[in-house]
């Protein structure tokens, strides 16, 4: 939360997903995401190094 508000501070939009199904939703949903910062524990069906992994493929 302390970087998501940081962040946008700096004049970033920032889109805050409560587990990992829900980021690859939106980022399915919205191919104009350039950047994404995750945590490596996330609940859902996986893990951040694993949405990272997807997201990069």
């Amino acid at each position: 939360m302390d970087i998501a508000m940081s962040l946008e501070e700096q004049g970033f939009d920032v889109v805050e997903a409560g587990n990992a199904d829900e980021a690859v939703d939106f980022l399915n949903a919205h191919s104009d995401i350039r950047i994404m910062f995750t945590d490596i524990d996330l609940p859902g069906s996986i893990d951040g190094l694993k949405l990272a992994a997807a997201v990069r493929d």
